[in-house]
């Protein structure tokens, strides 16, 4: 992650900008809503039984990397799955 020099807000992340923001337009309300829905959404996601959960390969977004400071971290993570037999 690493800054421009003539907009310190500007963040340059995996090869993409954004820019950051000190004001926000979503009430304490609206988060503890998101909040409850992802944690909703993350329980539904545990029930899951074993059998029945899968891998989704990596031709479904698995190149998004590629080019960025991340590339490394992935490969090594998609090898440790492969030697692992998850893949």
């Amino acid at each position: 992650m690493s800054t421009t020099d003539d907009n310190p807000d500007r963040v340059h992340i995996g090869g993409k900008t954004f820019e950051r923001t000190t004001e926000t337009n979503t009430t304490p309300e609206e988060m503890d809503e998101i909040n409850a829905a992802f944690a909703a959404f993350e329980q539904r996601r545990k029930e899951i039984p074993e059998d029945q959960k899968f891998h989704l390969s990596d031709r479904y977004g698995g190149y998004d990397f590629e080019g960025t400071e991340y590339e490394d971290y992935v490969n090594e993570q998609r090898r440790k799955r492969h030697e692992g037999g998850q893949d």
